[in-house]
């Protein structure tokens, strides 16, 4: 059950910039001075906003499971209406308990009290919702009560079909316990501190956690240099890594085959609402138009600079140094961007982003706050906004914004009174929406910038997001699957294996497009292939569907109130049935991706021509 949003912005930094494409590297920050003049605004939220003491938080915790294990153990079929909807209740009142413990686990990411907390809160909460569930679903087929929660019982009773058996209960403990081994091995690999440093004027930069901000700095040369460094440090951990990720793979794989699932990756798309066939048909739609990719790789390589190598990709032209812009700018300029998702929206998200409202949490150093960033939302609180490391960057600003937008989601279910059961659905239908807000307040860079410089500069990164979310997704879907699909058939057994799937997978998506040979090893850079296995599947279709919606926002005049209705809802259907509310249509996953690769090659004309007025 995902609490907090994931924020795949937060997981580009570092290891997953280095080894990808060109493409996949983000627009980022100014000169160096710049940007680290931009780096005193930190804010910080009070946990009392949930509970006033931690004592007070205890108990009301220790009340809700003493109501709990009364109900559970009642075994009364005589009221399973009123029990429901107690039980309803007792998880809205559960995840504002989550919230409280999941701020503070983020604020000090050491503190291990704390993030024992959490997962302790967490379980409750995942035993609240279960057994909500498992009353719903033996509702009666008349109970009128129960109708409204027809898709939470469908949805409660595909995942019960694939139930663990019981005598595989201890063999799934076991693997549990190895895969948080493999994870753990994949985070000392890759945290910061152990990776190279160098001197940049008077500042001792990390090539890990200064990535973004050491690949704009004006010196061609400087960037060369933070990048290769980065480059072989990876290079040296290749063979952990590839371990890591190999072990996760075989033992999802044996947790999804005992469940009942034919492999890992189906039983990650069945929790996604999906089939394998579907994510098959969109994975060959957007292969279909691996040309149009290519196209936009080679215009992407004429970005001003003398060589088309990967540490050039997020510099700008020369001559123009971005802005680094104050939390009060990016909130000015959401707002603006907001106005295609209508007034209640613009409000919300002006609400969340405002510095005096106190509902932000954010530090321009890491510390010991976690490298994360994500809304909290909670049914009796007004929503939050964490992100651990804000740094003074265009990357970091959208990032902030994406997340804001999850913030505005919970905002809008808490206004309208939405079931707390029905706060958080399947994933990629989540990200579909802050995706949406991401898009617009890139697009609003675009449209407000004065000179050709700013215009170029943030049309490549709008150009540069839409090919993350549409091509990359694909082709990072694509090799985890083939990934978990070779463990699973004894065919990928070391590195090699994984930089030839790798290789493989450039082929097929970027129409032969050749990169820079450590590219090959892209998989080294995922982060969520080893912390969050086959999650990032999710983005192919949250991409399809939020390009979609960008274009529906500027065209469609009823689109604003469609949209408004539907977020107000939360999840209470499937997501099939959601899109196709918003798109005014059924889903067809081909056409959608015809229609965005339409749009996605009008802005790279655009970009290659652009407005002699501007």
């Amino acid at each position: 059950m995902p609490y907090p949003s994931k924020s795949r912005l937060a997981r580009k930094p570092s290891t997953r910039l280095l080894l990808t494409l060109a493409c996949l590297l983000a627009s980022s920050s100014a000169a160096l001075a710049t940007t680290v003049a931009s780096h005193g605004e930190s804010q910080s939220v009070d946990p009392a906003r949930y509970f006033a003491t931690p004592a007070a938080e205890r108990t009301a915790r220790a009340a809700i499971k003493q109501r709990f294990d009364a109900l559970r153990t009642s075994n009364s079929t005589l009221h399973i209406e009123t029990d429901f909807h107690t039980l309803e209740a007792l998880f809205g009142e559960c995840l504002d308990h989550y919230a409280y413990h999941e701020l503070i686990a983020a604020q000090d990411a050491s503190d291990r009290v704390a993030s024992a907390a959490r997962d302790d809160v967490e379980a409750l909460c995942g035993d609240i919702a279960s057994t909500a569930k498992a009353l719903v679903r033996t509702a009666p087929a008349a109970a009128r009560w129960a109708q409204p929660y027809a898709y939470l019982a469908a949805r409660s009773a595909r995942a019960e079909a694939h139930a663990l058996p019981a005598v595989a209960k201890p063999m799934a403990a076991a693997a549990d316990t190895a895969l948080g081994r493999f994870e753990h091995a994949h985070r000392l690999a890759t945290q910061g501190t152990g990776f190279p440093t160098m001197t940049v004027g008077s500042r001792v930069m990390n090539v890990a956690d200064d990535f973004h901000t050491l690949m704009a700095l004006p010196d061609e040369a400087a960037r060369k240099q933070a990048w290769t460094l980065h480059h072989d440090a990876m290079l040296q951990r290749k063979p952990a890594l590839a371990d890591a990720l190999i072990g996760i793979a075989a033992l999802r794989d044996g947790l999804a085959v005992t469940r009942g699932y034919t492999s890992a990756p189906e039983q990650a798309y069945a929790g996604m609402g999906l089939g394998v066939t579907e994510v098959d048909t969109a994975l060959h739609a957007l292969q279909s138009h691996a040309s149009s990719f290519a196209a936009y790789q080679a215009l992407s390589e004429t970005s001003g600079n003398s060589d088309p190598a990967p540490w050039n990709d997020e510099a700008p032209r020369a001559g123009f140094s971005p802005p680094a812009m104050s939390m009060e700018q990016v909130r000015q300029i959401a707002m603006r961007a907001a106005a295609r998702l209508g007034p209640e929206h613009v409000a919300q998200i002006g609400a969340v982003l405002d510095p005096a409202g106190g509902r932000m949490d954010f530090a321009s150093q890491l510390g010991r706050r976690k490298r994360d960033a994500f809304s909290i939302t909670a049914p009796h609180s007004t929503s939050v906004l964490y992100v651990g490391h804000r740094r003074g960057d265009t990357e970091s600003d959208v990032e902030v914004v994406h997340e804001g937008a999850h913030a505005v989601h919970g905002q809008l279910m808490n206004a309208h009174g939405t079931s707390p059961l029905f706060r958080h659905g399947t994933s990629w239908l989540e990200e579909t929406f802050a995706l949406l807000d991401e898009f617009l307040y890139r697009d609003q860079l675009v449209s407000e910038a004065t000179t050709l410089g700013a215009r170029d500069y943030y049309q490549r990164g709008l150009l540069r997001d839409l090919a993350l979310q549409l091509f990359i997704s694909a082709e990072e879907a694509q090799l985890e699957a083939a990934i978990h699909q070779g463990v699973h058939d004894g065919t990928v057994r070391g590195p090699d294996d994984l930089d030839a799937l790798a290789v493989q997978m450039r082929t097929l998506h970027e129409g032969g497009f050749s990169g820079h040979a450590g590219q090959n090893t892209t998989w080294a850079g995922k982060r969520l292939f080893y912390q969050d296995p086959l999650y990032l599947t999710n983005y192919l279709f949250a991409g399809l569907v939020a390009v979609k919606l960008y274009a529906l926002s500027a065209e469609d005049p009823g689109f604003a109130a469609r949209y408004a209705q539907v977020q107000a809802r939360g999840f209470d259907r499937e997501p099939g049935e959601v899109v196709e509310e918003l798109i005014g249509h059924p889903v067809d996953w081909t056409q959608l991706a015809d229609d965005d690769v339409t749009l996605f090659n009008a802005r790279v004309a655009a970009l290659n021509h652009p407005d002699p007025g501007q």
